[in-house]
């Protein structure tokens, strides 16, 4: 007892041991180092290009330096020029020079310990050696040693008494009962055996036992959760996407509980393997109950990392940690080290590398949102296809309906963030128009070469197919060729009968004979045929083979609809083409060939010696049902009439009308809104007194003093100018008392919100500017806490305005030009805070906005009162009906915020077939620098040339069934090898994610074959593999807590991982609960704005078990941190061991410990009435065994002493507790032998 009441106090002073990973490794150096110096660094330090005469493509060459001396002085980091440039420090010119292109404090660090441990640079090894390694040879030919010991039991015994003997050693004794207990439950389960157990097992006299104590625990759900765990460290799962701002991925339960739920189900592992990698090709060839289930294994390469500001710009990283997994999991081998340059030990060229980058490439991630695109892309559904086509409809419908009304409700609208996985016309709405990184172009699965891009201004009016679009594909005039194309997603397994396309298009020029045309082809990738439709001279052509029928005309700047009915049975096609009007033309047309579409090619017509018409396209579709009529609306019903409300009672109030219907708490609604980050509040005491232009309102808005920046804006729809071009507005302001010297606001209205004004004025608390081409003109007096109204006058036609300031007894008028960069166009006014004075800003209410094209009565008019009462009473009754309507707004907005977060049906962060092509090298790893075409492929040293088939799809498919080919050497040799690492604590290859010529040699290969080929031959069953390891007298004999006996394994005395440790304090005080975890409580997608300074962070603690904890990737839960969780960025083979005074301090003050603490002494003290009792029940509980004499006596001693601190009542209690916390934090709670 003694030991176990000071163990907290000793582990406080013990010295800081970390086990950080190895940055002395190739690996590392591969993974971390390797990728910055060719992303960052070539452009202007290799390569041709040698700046500064520094190049830092070799080590040598940075130990040489450039021109300003040694680049690196191995194990001197602070010393070292390279390091101090990435870190930005003020004495040396810093690299890269833009600061928006500066390393990450990760990477920084990572070149930090990269130098202090030596600068690792790795040499080639010769090819002849990696070609022979035993990695790459075949399994088998290994016989198992005759064994003359009574010691064996099993085939591994006969191998493990040979190594021992050679090493002049005998066996360790068998562990007894207790020891055996605690040891296998720990380890199939991850949780502590109960009493009850251990009775049960001392008391069952049958010699299969402990046979029958294995198969009860491999038959509880426990141990999936633990074995899953195991996977999960391995693939690097993650709740979170891993970019800049750390996007919440919602869905990747699914993944996790699918892994859990595999391993409970004995899932053979060829079949788990094809699963993850293409499980939803697989599940359109299964029954529709398999269909969730194989569509969700995906997410192991869904969760492949996301990098960056904008995730899509960088992709190309996202595949590699996707290859460098796969490599690693599946493997035992770091195919990641060849992406820039040909392996350096393994026989792995950077071609192979290009061809399985091929197939990931041809596949299609989901998106998790990103700081750039913050909306969710390309979830897959868990529903077959013919099921989510038709509820996916009914989804966007009832979604446009609400989005309709509630925007009529003036109510805010939530952004849509789900698009179907069908919807071809998706992916860009989920663009933006050009502005940097992968903004603007199309991106996977669409792909594309020329120029081509995403815009407003290419947007269809027609709704009939997607209501509320806001983007489409604009290809500009010119000669280049261009070209986009995608594959088409089958509804199902079985070729569709029928199938209808359409798209809508503008051509933006006028026809001329010198003009070329485009092309629009759906095709089969098998056959090549398909049909074509060329759009050249004005006329529409439909063509298929030899044949070609005109289909119609279209005029420049005018938008069509074209649609295709293909009968793919009767080989037959109707051609329509038309706008909302209705139809232009039908044309019914034999197509004359059999082809089944899966390919959609958009392009320039072949003949590229004409300069081609500017072109648009929108909604594009393709789907098993009829394609309704051309329509630039989207019928809704409540909708329409409060739409109808609204217009009515803004025709009645004006412009100011629009803030009085809106809630004085919520944000601005469209026609107004508020500036990025302001703080701008409607309400009644910012209400205007002035009745000139409206009657008496009852809000007006107010604007803070403050710093910050602070702002609101309004757009104009329709200008209401006079016949001679004169606009007639107004507003009333209140600036309240400011300091001397104040900041100013800025009246603004002209094109566009800032860049192109007409008029602007600026003022303060107590005087008005006007802005000239020259400058800023003071033309009148305010009074503090007085309000004012401000009137302008503006003509269009001439180009000048004039105005007056009245209010306070004060009067004031001016005039002048309008500012010289208008163009003419005015669309937007607003109030800001960049005003022409720094400084701190006066607080100041605004009302009483006026845009009209009939003068501003005179501020001392009022409206009649006659005039004003019939106004009121249409306004009230107006504002009656839609209030009726906001009764059940608040209805409407919950079910449109479940539907967009939710969806039509359950989804999944899973892989789904992209557009198949094969891709080109990128030299150094550079995505902008390409070198020759590679074909997808496999990699030769482990038989890939025998899968030398043509691939189909992406070759996802193809490349499961190479991985698990019996021929497959590495296949199960890996996956063998982790599971005997995770019973004895290292494997027979003590580098489990490296098989390679760099990697550890196996401690008994003929082991591990043997075991191999026995796995394979017995199904890849895990669970059988787990009854021929635990029967085994080797892992039944006694711990040593060295590890390992000489060369040979053994069973090695280890801490308990951070999740038994949480799963033990739980399961002892009896909070665990067993419930299966599901979806972790993140916000609601289009609730999200995370940034790289505002990333997502969150702990959602529960008391479930551990496996269910969120997990992220920039930030680790604080416990698994602690206590040396896995790392969610890269593939976790083997975890750290620490022991660090914090972890100590954890049992002392964590909450956690002490409420577990608190419940489990509730528990006993129900049980026994005696503290000796309560005691003797709590080492039974916590340790499995009763206390000793000693033990007992010195922890009711202890309790003795505590308890005095405290008030009688509550003394026993806190004492019971802090023995408990004590038996939480001993070493033998902790360990297990």
């Amino acid at each position: 007892m003694r030991t176990a009441l000071f163990i907290l106090i000793f582990l406080q002073v013990l010295q800081c041991r970390t086990a950080a990973q190895d940055v002395s490794s190739e690996g590392f150096f591969e993974n971390r180092i390797r990728p910055v110096l060719a992303g960052t660094c070539f452009r202007c330090h290799g390569g041709e290009r040698v700046s500064g005469g520094l190049r830092v493509d070799s080590v040598d060459a940075l130990l040489a330096g450039g021109d300003s001396g040694p680049a690196i002085i191995r194990g001197d980091s602070a010393g070292s020029l390279l390091f101090r440039a990435i870190a930005r420090q003020p004495d040396v010119s810093a690299m890269p020079p833009a600061v928006d292109q500066s390393l990450s404090a990760e990477q920084v660090e990572d070149f930090r310990n990269w130098i202090l441990a030596g600068a690792v640079w790795p040499e080639r090894v010769a090819d002849f050696e990696s070609a022979k390694h035993w990695a790459f040879q075949p399994i088998g030919g290994s016989v198992v040693p005759t064994a003359d010991s009574g010691w064996c039991r099993t085939e591994i015994d006969a191998y493990v008494l040979r190594g021992l003997r050679n090493a002049g050693l005998e066996p360790s004794g068998d562990a007894d009962r207790r020891t055996l207990l605690r040891r296998v439950t720990f380890d199939l389960t991850g949780l502590p055996p109960t009493p009850d157990e251990l009775d049960a097992f001392e008391r069952d006299a049958d010699p299969a036992a402990f046979e029958k104590v294995v198969d009860r625990l491999l038959a509880t759900p426990a141990y999936g959760e633990r074995w899953g765990r195991h996977w999960l460290d391995v693939v690097r799962y993650a709740d979170t996407a891993g970019e800049t701002a750390d996007y919440p991925v919602p869905e990747a339960w699914r993944y996790r509980n699918y892994v859990i739920e595999a391993f409970n189900r004995d899932v053979p592992f060829d079949q788990f393997v094809r699963e993850q990698l293409a499980g939803d090709i697989l599940a359109l060839r299964s029954p529709d109950e398999r269909f969730a289930e194989r569509v969700t294994a995906t997410g192991y390469l869904a969760l492949s990392r996301r990098f960056g500001f904008d995730s899509e710009n960088y992709h190309h990283l996202t595949i590699h940690d996707t290859i460098d997994s796969v490599g690693q999991t599946f493997l035992g081998l770091s195919i990641g080290c060849a992406r820039c340059h040909d392996h350096k030990f393994d026989p792995i060229s950077t071609a192979e590398y290009y061809s399985l980058y091929g197939i990931f490439d041809s596949s299609r991630y989901p998106f998790p949102g990103s700081e750039q695109k913050q909306r969710v892309r390309s979830l897959a559904p868990l529903v077959p296809p013919q099921q989510a086509e038709t509820e996916w409809r009914s989804y966007v419908k009832r979604t446009a309906d609400l989005s309709r009304e509630l925007a009529a409700l003036k109510r805010p609208v939530p952004v849509a963030v789900l698009r179907s996985l069908m919807d071809l016309d998706g992916d860009f709405e989920l663009q933006a128009p050009a502005a940097g990184g992968s903004y603007g172009v199309p991106v996977s699965p669409w792909q594309y070469s020329g120029v081509v891009s995403v815009t407003g201004e290419a947007q269809s009016p027609f709704q009939h197919v997607y209501p509320g679009g806001r983007h489409g594909l604009t290809v500009p005039s010119g000669a280049e060729p261009w070209r986009v194309w995608q594959g088409l997603k089958t509804v199902s397994a079985e070729p569709a009968s029928k199938l209808w396309f359409s798209v809508d298009f503008r051509v933006r020029d006028g026809a001329s004979p010198e003009q070329g045309g485009h092309r629009i082809r759906l095709a089969s990738s098998v056959s090549g045929q398909g049909i074509d439709v060329l759009l050249s001279q004005g006329g529409v052509l439909l063509q298929s083979g030899e044949k070609s029928v005109s289909a119609g005309e279209y005029r420049a700047g005018e938008w069509l609809s074209l649609q295709l009915e293909l009968d793919l049975q009767a080989h037959h096609v109707v051609c329509r083409l038309g706008t909302e009007q209705g139809m232009l033309q039908s044309e019914d047309w034999w197509a004359g060939q059999e082809f089944s579409p899966d390919l959609l090619i958009l392009c320039a017509d072949s003949d590229q010696s004409k300069v081609r018409p500017g072109l648009d396209f929108d909604n594009i579709v393709l789907q098993s049902v009829p394609v309704g009529a051309v329509s630039r609306e989207w019928s809704v019903s409540a909708g329409e009439s409060a739409e109808a409300l609204t217009f009515q009672l803004r025709q009645l109030t004006g412009l100011d009308g629009d803030l009085e219907q809106q809630t004085g708490d919520a944000g601005l609604t469209a026609p107004w809104n508020a500036g990025p980050g302001s703080i701008v509040t409607l309400r009644p005491e910012s209400q205007s007194p002035l009745e000139n232009v409206y009657g008496m309102g009852r809000q007006g808005l107010f604007l803070p003093q403050r710093s910050q920046y602070d702002g609101f804006g309004v757009t104009i729809t329709d200008l209401p100018a006079d016949p001679a071009g004169l606009v007639h507005l107004a507003f009333d302001i209140r600036p309240y008392q400011a300091a001397e010297g104040c900041g100013s606001w800025r009246y603004y209205i002209g094109h566009g919100p800032g860049p192109l004004p007409a008029v602007e004025l600026h003022f303060t608390d107590r005087a008005i500017f006007t802005k000239s081409a020259t400058g800023y003109v003071r033309v009148g007096e305010l009074s503090a806490g007085e309000w004012h109204q401000v009137q302008i006058v503006l003509d269009t036609r001439n180009r000048s305005y004039r105005g007056q300031i009245v209010g306070a007894g004060l009067s004031a008028e001016f005039h002048g030009e309008c500012l010289p960069n208008w163009d003419g166009v005015i669309d937007y006014s607003f109030i800001d805070s960049y005003g022409h004075l720094p400084g701190l800003r006066p607080a100041l209410d605004v009302d009483n906005f006026a845009l009209q094209s009939a003068p501003i009565p005179a501020i001392d008019y009022r409206v009649s009162r006659q005039d004003a009462a019939v106004r009121r009473g249409e306004v009230q009754r107006l504002r009656q009906q839609i209030s009726a309507l906001q009764g059940r707004a608040d209805v409407l907005q919950q079910e449109l915020q479940t539907l967009l977060a939710n969806g039509p049906y359950p989804m999944a962060y899973a892989m789904s077939e992209g557009t198949a092509h094969d891709v080109r090298i990128q030299q150094r790893g550079e995505p902008d620098q390409l070198g020759e075409s590679v074909a997808r492929g496999f990699l030769k040293a482990v038989g890939g040339d025998v899968a030398g088939v043509e691939l189909t799809g992406s070759g996802r498919l193809q490349l499961a069934e190479w991985l698990v080919r019996p021929e497959n050497p590495l296949t199960a040799r890996v996956i063998v090898n982790r599971v005997w690492q995770y019973h004895f604590g290292s494997g027979l290859v003590r580098t489990p994610n490296d098989f390679g010529v760099r990697g550890a040699a196996p401690v008994d290969r003929e082991l591990l074959d043997y075991l191999a080929e026995r796995f394979v031959r017995e199904g890849w069953r895990i669970k059988s593999l787990h009854r021929v390891i635990l029967r085994s007298a080797v892992w039944q004999q006694q711990a040593s807590a060295a590890g390992v006996v000489s060369a040979a394994p053994g069973v090695v005395r280890r801490r308990l991982s951070a999740e038994e440790i949480r799963d033990s304090i739980l399961a002892v005080s009896g909070q665990l609960d067993r419930s299966v975890g599901t979806a972790h409580p993140f916000p609601q997608p289009f609730e999200w704005g995370f940034s790289q300074h505002g990333p997502f962070s969150a702990v959602y603690d529960h008391r479930r078990r551990s496996v269910y904890l969120m997990t992220s990737r920039l930030r680790r839960h604080p416990f698994l941190g602690l206590f040396d969780g896995p790392d969610t960025n890269a593939s976790t083979a083997d975890r750290a061991r620490t022991t660090v005074p914090t972890q100590a301090l954890f049992f002392m003050n964590d909450p956690l410990v002490h409420e577990a603490a608190a419940a489990w002494s509730e528990r006993l003290e129900v049980t026994a009435l005696e503290d000796s009792e309560r005691l003797r029940l709590a080492w039974r509980q916590a340790l499995l065994r009763w206390p000793e004499a000693e033990e007992l006596s010195e922890a009711l001693e202890f309790m003795q002493d505590y308890g005095v601190r405290f008030a009688e009542s509550d003394g026993r209690r806190k004492s019971l507790e802090a023995v408990l916390r004590s038996l939480l934090g001993s070493n033998e709670f902790l360990h297990v032998d």
